[in-house]
């Protein structure tokens, strides 16, 4: 018998083994209080409180937005997520790999709310809620709103009056399938439904206010709707400001798990993409201010567009998840995408727009110019030739073109967001559009500026005369014509959506994602990297790796947290800078050998070079000879040092403008809240040296070298890496310290490494924030200076807006005409604007051509706002006192000057004073 048993024993174990599970399965709410849980929510929500409450022994992870959580929970760095039943549905249904656990966490009504009063309309809805729960209707909605696949949702017709007083229905409709704009542009959902049942049973026709959430009950309470019809849960902290009727939904929070392997597919729930149709009902990412999001928003009413200041941010937000599908014109996306194995193009291109030069209305000869320039370069082969070099055959580089002529600038307005139209390349604009406008500049005899900026902010800097023409690959719209002066199409171009490869038809997932185990720098090579814009790395690895995925950031700190969020799989930066960066605690470390051996040197613009060139390698020469340089080096590289050394006092006299970047140590840095470092010194020594002061002009490291070749600043505060490239653009100075750069990973994707374990409490967290944004570097010095601003902005407005505030009651009360109807146009005119408006208006339309401080566009913005009112309030104090006390005064033989100084003015001041303060706090 005992062989017997030990082969019971043998194959109960070997069973166990077999059953061993790949990764944690979630089934139900018990399977969760576990510590191995990693449980994802939405910082500040009840979920939050839930967690903490039901699973004290997993492990929390907070995030801003619940689809911060939902993208960690697809990348397995959560087991599960928390959020409400209708958008936990919703996720099931639109991502295959996703399930919604059928157990509910908890229990909250939904109700609709009326005015505190209106006792009238809450009786008809409280008869409405009762009779559809009797008959069963309720029920039937929910199968046919909350239901668990993609088909068509079959919508009763309602019949609503046409006529009458209008049901106004506060609605907040981004929520699918509870309450959302549905394709013909109408309010739909559970929620749409309930409300027209509403409109119909109080025969009156029904009119939807759309707008967010927090602004509501708000609304409600002023007048401005009857009802709240939108998911909204009923509270005891709701209750104290509006009435709820009876709940007519009982909302719930769910668990949102990743599918179990082998798990069936919901049906009709298959989220592969292959038209551009099936985008219609999706999160969409398009550019702010484009022409994709102007279609998505007015074709796609089913679909929610997700907005993006940048390209790159964009195909961060379709990679990562927070975005279904992107969309953006088909050359970008393919130049993208060949760098990008994780995306793939779907569907047929959709929005053929020809592409155009925009011109201000005002600039008609410059525009007719550029017409002609067209037509001769088409005629002539250059446009074909450009288009083969940068469309078909995807260049990397500016081509060799005549030497640029001298006299007044062209200044145009592009958005560099990627090859192959507008794109930094090793520090220097280049692309399609770039070539465009260079040649043109040299075929109408003027240099061209390039001015880069977001591509939502360009049409306005050219209407604001910020820039003379604007090429960004800008679609020709009706709307844009509106606005500006386009040029005849100088290429015809088409849209194309894409989405990750396990959402489209057709498309292998396989080799994707990848574990990572680094060791030696080559591992690196068919990675995601994170690069600064303009950095000698971006250049070594487009000329050494062309097929590695590089993303692009303006600083360290988003390179850093680039790696540390998982928004890249590496970084590469220079070694002395990550040693400083990266403690026993950090969540990164260094792998791999040493690259790119550089010297680093100080850049000067080719212009100022002859003069400062010269003194700066004496200096430099002098500095290395004393010892002062090798223990520059030793203090801050070595020693770590962060405290500028005692130097005698700056010069006076006309500043030698540098520029500079945040770097971090030990070259550059922000040590309470003064810049610091072994560049820094040497710019302070050297401005010592020459009898100059020295003014630090801070930017981003992308825009420095296009700053120094424009000659916006005299030199570069800082030593960067010497490099062939950069030296046919610059003249360096003699070298200041040797450098390699190194790869930094997270340390759990390194070889040998283990991740640094931490799950700190809520108290340990908010602790280690007050530190770091307050207490480090003395960061609360930036709050306090925010605080002087404000204080400032706000004496002189209230100043300014007073004087201005009597003026124009004085006007207001005048009985000529003249004065009183302009006062009245005035008080109008500003009381209705929003402050924001009149801010942009006085700064990019009223000074836009005036070098004005923004401190004194705010004075003079808030001070009109505060004098409309000001006149307001010092006009309804006056026309407070009786009129007996004037005539009096007058009988009394006082003037009606002194009548108004010593007898209506002591009371108009105490009676406006509360209300005046008020303005006052309103305005600050």
């Amino acid at each position: 018998m005992k062989p017997f048993k030990s082969f019971l024993v043998l194959a109960a174990l070997a069973l166990v083994a077999g059953c061993k599970k790949d990764e944690f399965v979630v089934h139900d709410a018990a399977d969760v209080n576990q510590p191995q849980v990693r449980i994802g929510i939405m910082t500040g929500s009840t979920a939050e409180g839930l967690s903490k409450e039901r699973f004290p022994k997993a492990r929390l992870s907070s995030f801003d937005d619940i689809m911060d959580a939902i993208t960690a929970l697809k990348a397995n760095q959560v087991d599960v997520a928390i959020t409400a039943f209708p958008q936990a549905l919703q996720l099931a249904k639109t991502n295959p790999d996703l399930l919604m656990v059928p157990e509910r966490l908890d229990h909250e009504p939904t109700a609709a709310a009326v005015r505190k009063g209106n006792d009238a309309l809450l009786a008809e809805l409280n008869a409405m809620v009762a009779e559809l729960r009797a008959d069963g209707t309720l029920a039937d909605m929910e199968k046919r709103w909350f239901k668990p696949d993609l088909s068509p949702y079959v919508v009763p017709e309602i019949p609503v009056p046409t006529t009458g007083t209008p049901l106004k229905v506060g609605v907040a409709a981004t929520r699918e399938p509870a309450s959302f704009i549905d394709k013909s542009g109408q309010v739909s959902g559970f929620d749409g439904e309930i409300a027209r049942r509403l409109a119909a049973r109080v025969k009156r026709p029904i009119e939807f206010a759309n707008m967010k959430f927090a602004a509501l009950i708000p609304a409600l309470q002023s007048g401005k709707i009857d009802v709240i019809v939108t998911g909204m849960s009923k509270t005891p902290e709701r209750a104290r400001f509006v009435d709820f009727s009876e709940h007519y939904f009982d909302n719930a929070l769910m668990l949102v798990v990743r599918k179990p392997a082998g798990t069936a597919p919901v049906a009709g729930s298959d989220a592969r993409l292959s038209k551009a149709s099936d985008a219609e009902d999706k999160r969409v990412a398009v550019m702010l201010g484009t022409a994709h999001e102007a279609h998505v928003t007015k074709n796609w009413p089913r679909a929610t567009a997700a907005t993006y200041q940048t390209f790159g941010d964009l195909l961060l937000a379709v990679r990562t998840g927070k975005a279904d599908v992107g969309l953006c014109d088909t050359a970008t996306v393919e130049e993208a995408l060949s760098k990008e194995p994780s995306l793939a193009i779907f569907g047929e291109p959709i929005l053929p727009f020809g592409l155009g030069v925009g011109f201000n209305k005002k600039s008609t000869a410059l525009r007719d110019r550029f017409a002609a320039f067209v037509a001769a370069s088409e005629a002539d082969g250059t446009l074909p030739a450009m288009r083969k070099y940068w469309l078909n055959g995807h260049a990397q580089s500016m081509p060799a073109l005549p030497s640029a002529p001298t006299g007044q600038e062209l200044v145009i307005g592009t958005s560099a967001e990627g090859l192959p139209f507008e794109a930094i390349v090793e520090g220097r604009f280049a692309g399609f559009d770039i070539e465009l406008m260079e040649r043109f500049g040299r075929s109408i005899g003027r240099p061209v500026r390039f001015e880069n900026m977001p591509f939502s902010s360009i049409i306005a800097a050219l209407a604001a005369g910020k820039v003379d023409a604007i090429a960004a690959s800008i679609f020709i719209t009706d709307e844009r014509k509106k606005l500006i002066d386009f040029s005849p199409p100088y290429h015809q171009a088409t849209s194309s959506l894409f989405a990750r490869k396990g959402q489209v038809a057709g498309q292998s997932t396989a080799g994707t994602q990848q574990a990572l185990k680094l060791s030696s720098a080559t591992e690196a090579k068919d990675k995601r990297i994170a690069v600064m814009v303009g950095s000698a790395q971006e250049t070594w690895l487009a000329k050494n790796w062309p097929e590695s995925t590089v993303s692009q950031y303006h600083s360290v700190s988003d390179v850093l947290m680039a790696v540390d969020t998982r928004k890249a799989d590496v970084g590469i930066m220079d070694t002395d800078t990550l040693k400083q960066a990266f403690g026993p605690d950090s969540h990164l470390a260094m792998f791999g050998e040493d690259q790119l051996p550089f010297d680093r040197g100080v850049a000067f613009g080719k212009a100022i070079a002859p003069e400062l060139l010269p003194q700066f390698n004496a200096f430099v020469e002098e500095l290395e000879a004393d010892g002062t340089l090798p223990d520059m080096r030793r203090r801050w590289i070595e020693e770590r040092s962060r405290v500028m050394p005692e130097l005698p006092p700056e010069p006076a006299g006309k500043p030698l403008v540098a520029g500079v970047n945040d770097v971090g140590l030990p070259f550059i840095g922000l040590v309470d809240n003064h810049l610091v470092g072994l560049d820094v010194e040497l710019m302070a020594r050297f401005s010592r040296k020459i009898g100059r002061p020295i003014r630090l002009d801070s930017m981003m490291f992308g825009s420095l070298a296009p700053a120094l070749a424009s000659g916006k600043v005299d030199m570069l505060g800082m030593s960067i890496y010497i490099t062939e490239e950069r030296k046919k653009a610059f003249d360096f100075g003699r070298r200041t310290h040797s450098a390699t750069s190194r790869f930094f990973a997270l340390r759990e994707n390194i070889a040998g490494e283990s991740a640094v374990q931490s799950t700190p409490g809520f108290w340990d967290r908010t602790v280690a924030s007050f530190k770091a944004n307050i207490l480090t570097e003395n960061r609360y010095l930036l709050l306090w200076d925010g605080l002087k601003v404000t204080v400032i902005i706000s004496l002189l407005s209230t100043l300014f807006g007073t004087l201005l505030g009597a003026g124009i009651c004085m006007m207001r009360l005048s009985r000529s005409k003249l004065m009183s109807v302009p006062a009245k146009a005035y008080i109008g005119l500003l009381r209705g604007l929003p402050v924001l408006v009149l801010l942009m208006l006085i700064f990019y339309v009223i000074f836009a051509s005036v070098d004005i401080p923004p401190v004194l566009v705010a004075v003079i913005a808030f001070g009109m706002n505060f004098g409309a009112y000001a006149a307001e309030i010092f006009r309804s104090g006056i026309e407070g006192i009786d009129k007996g006390q004037t005539e009096a005064g007058l009988a009394m033989g006082f003037t009606r000057l002194q009548t108004f100084l010593h007898i209506v003015l002591p009371q108009m001041v105490r009676r406006v004073l509360p209300v005046y303060k008020g303005e006052f706090i309103s305005m600050i």
